[in-house]
């Protein structure tokens, strides 16, 4: 009773703007206060009736209530856990974020060691590629040379060939 005394009056107009458990409240606290007021003679019967359908009414707005509490508590408990995993993916989010900060920080000054020292590498091969391509360059001169005195001889070996040729001719005759 002392909850529906707290619920304050409201109009007919007002009752189209709630839901189906107050407009029940509004009606339960109407019907508690024409009970209230002193019945007249005729009226009697009617109130019995009217008292044990409010009963009734009453019965299955409590029930709604505790169908209600027991909703509403079971989404706290399910919402609190929620909302500390929710606190904690921020936390592990920044956590994320510095460690990948910390990585291309990292990522760069290794990369700029890699440039450093490359640049070095190159220094220190230049005068050894430069000598390279002097060997080699020497290599193809012998090799010129070789082939020059190769085809000197093979000249040579033919002038011999028919030196030889001519003079078995020469004595066969």
């Amino acid at each position: 009773m002392s909850e529906l005394e707290m619920v304050p009056v409201v109009d007919v107009e007002a009752e189209e703007k709630h839901g189906g458990l107050v407009k029940k409240i509004l009606e339960t606290k109407k019907d508690y206060e024409k009970l209230q007021r002193a019945p007249r003679p005729g009226e009697k019967e009617k109130s019995l009736v009217f008292e044990s359908a409010w009963k009734k009414e009453k019965d299955i707005v409590s029930k709604e209530i505790e169908k209600l509490r027991v909703s509403i508590q079971t989404l706290c408990k399910s919402a609190l856990p929620l909302g500390k995993i929710m606190d904690y993916i921020q936390e592990d989010v920044d956590a994320m974020q510095n460690e990948l900060q910390l990585w291309h920080s990292e990522n760069k000054q290794h990369r700029e060691a890699l440039q450093q020292e490359q640049s070095i590498t190159d220094c220190a091969v230049e005068p050894l590629k430069a000598e390279l391509a002097e060997l080699e360059q020497l290599i193809k001169d012998q090799q010129d040379k070789i082939c020059a005195v190769k085809a000197n001889i093979l000249k040579n070996e033919e002038k011999i060939q028919k030196m030889v040729y001519s003079i078995n001719l020469s004595s066969r005759r």
